[in-house]
């Protein structure tokens, strides 16, 4: 993991391209007092670093974990800066720049408390050049750095759910169980607790795997990857 850059004052970068934004929930008091990891991946065909947010940067609003203990955060590809890196709770605002293919940023909650919830925001202008779409997407990681439980993810990296930034108002968004969509831009997430394992519900297969989005996906595979022999 690249070590994160702190103390840059962020600024507004304006842009003409429009904004999509999707919320998420997760209860994680099934383990709570344990460690838990929020990766948030940002992977693009057109990676380009500026020293200030561009309009295509991705945005992490009003990230709250009530009683957690907020631990050094780790990234990977582009600058990120913000409030998480300074290990703010709740942090109003951190943004994570496409300065690479693959760029991520893992918050670390040791020990978590009861729930999670922060806001995504990100340019949904589609790609230029006939490029494959950008794509955001959430994994819950364990002390491992291996997720916490399988989702239905049909690649088999666990994403909890996955933007495909296409052009579409909004992202296409693809929300694996047992991740749940509670509303228009709104997700559900319940950690679950001891018992049966938890049976994925049924994916919209043909969605996440669209010509046009294999190329972020195959990089979300390689990355899961990476993570097993880490």
């Amino acid at each position: 993991m690249s070590l994160l850059k702190a103390g840059i004052v962020l600024a507004a970068v304006s842009g003409t391209g429009s904004a999509g934004s999707i919320n998420i929930a997760i209860d994680t008091s099934a383990i709570a007092g344990s460690h838990l990891g929020v990766a948030i991946d940002f992977v693009t065909s057109e990676p380009g670093e500026t020293f200030f947010c561009s309009p295509t940067c991705l945005k992490i609003i009003d990230f709250s974990a009530p009683g957690a203990t907020m631990g050094l955060p780790a990234s990977t590809g582009g600058l990120v800066q913000g409030d998480l890196i300074l290990l703010n709770n709740p942090a109003n605002m951190t943004e994570i720049e496409k300065g690479s293919a693959f760029n991520e940023v893992i918050v670390n909650l040791n020990p978590v408390g009861s729930s999670v919830t922060f806001t995504l925001e990100y340019s949904d202008t589609g790609p230029t050049g006939g490029l494959p779409p950008d794509q955001v997407s959430v994994f819950l990681l364990g002390s491992d750095n291996l997720p916490l439980f399988p989702t239905d993810d049909p690649l088999g990296t666990d994403a909890l759910f996955a933007v495909d930034l296409t052009g579409v108002v909004g992202g296409e968004v693809s929300v694996f169980g047992p991740a749940k969509l509670t509303g228009p831009g709104n997700i559900a997430i319940t950690i679950p607790g001891g018992g049966p394992p938890v049976v994925p519900e049924p994916s919209t297969l043909g969605m996440v795997i669209a010509a046009a989005s294999l190329a972020a996906l195959q990089m979300r595979r390689s990355k899961f990857r990476a993570r097993r022999t880490s």
